[in-house]
């Protein structure tokens, strides 16, 4: 079970486009866990939108990311 600043932790890294898998080794749950999160499906907090990082925003970083930017 995570605690709410674990959960808050989770949702700083997806906003910094930190991958689920690496994530998920940090906090020891599942990808799904992390993408459920993503999603607002489990332990969502209030004032947030959902999903904290979208698909397209994830790739666009992990291009940069690739490109030495």
């Amino acid at each position: 079970m995570l605690s709410e600043d674990q959960v808050e932790e989770i949702m700083i890294e997806l906003r910094e486009g930190t991958s689920y898998k690496r994530i998920s080794k940090m906090f020891k749950v599942s990808h799904y866990t992390i993408q459920d999160i993503n999603l607002g499906r489990c332990y969502s907090i209030d004032g947030y939108n959902y999903p904290v990082r979208r698909a397209e925003e994830a790739q666009k970083r992990r291009r940069l990311k690739g490109n030495g930017i």
